[in-house]
């Protein structure tokens, strides 16, 4: 009697501690999750915003959203984001034509927990001068892309994961 209940207790027990750490990670990915969207939010407002006294959108470059997200990022327990290159803005998966996820692999981080940042001017991934005022009226989109790796506080793994996407269109205030 004592042997079998021992046998039946550590089997129980090992589906319970699976489905604990299946609790517990999907939690921190929601909390990824969250964080990205957060990014993106302050990122775009951020780059959005015109100063009435200045007469300019002085925050309306590639430097000041980026630090924006990254302030963010930080705070939420993430690395810094990986700007990348100038180009083209990420492709849907879909076809939709407003650049909003799902978005191709080709777009993703192939290393775990690691964001990608791409900032979009009018539909096109381009490097504005600071206080430009050309893009007035017209989309601002920050979109950041990361691989969830499951358990990657504890294992770590070789590929990224699971993909996740935030982004934010907003319209670049002006006159």
């Amino acid at each position: 009697m004592l042997g079998q209940s021992l046998v039946e207790f550590a089997i129980s027990s090992l589906v319970l501690v699976v489905l604990f750490g299946g609790l517990v990670d999907g939690g921190r990915m929601l909390q990824r999750i969250d964080v990205l969207k957060e990014a993106a939010r302050e990122g775009a407002r951020h780059g959005a915003s015109f100063n009435a006294g200045l007469n300019s959108n002085s925050s309306l470059d590639d430097a000041h959203i980026k630090a924006a997200v990254d302030d963010i990022l930080t705070a939420g327990g993430l690395p810094l984001s990986s700007f990348r290159n100038p180009g083209n803005c990420p492709t849907p998966s879909d076809g939709n034509s407003l650049h909003n996820p799902p978005y191709q692999g080709a777009y993703m981080p192939n290393v775990p927990n690691q964001p990608w940042l791409y900032i979009c001017y009018n539909n096109s991934l381009s490097t504005l001068p600071a206080s430009s005022n050309a893009y007035q009226h017209q989309d601002l989109n920050v979109i950041l892309v990361m691989g969830y790796g499951p358990l990657s506080s504890f294992l770590p793994l070789p590929v990224a994961g699971f993909g996740l996407a935030a982004n934010l269109h907003l319209s670049i205030q002006g006159h």
